[in-house]
């Protein structure tokens, strides 16, 4: 394995890949909001199935 260790001037670019990873994870997550937006909240023991069985896979 060959270890790289950022130059000074990799600083920069890897903070744009950062921004611009920060960027498309937020539009990501306001476009899952908007489309829950359309859906029925669930009853309080649906959710706490719902929840338990995500843990069970996880």
């Amino acid at each position: 394995m060959i270890a790289y260790i950022p130059l000074a001037k990799d600083q920069g670019v890897l903070r744009s890949i950062y921004k611009i990873e920060a960027v498309i994870e937020d539009y990501g997550l306001a476009k899952l909001m908007d489309e829950a937006d359309d859906e029925e909240p669930l009853s309080l023991s649906v959710a706490h199935n719902y929840y338990a069985t995500l843990k069970k896979k996880a």
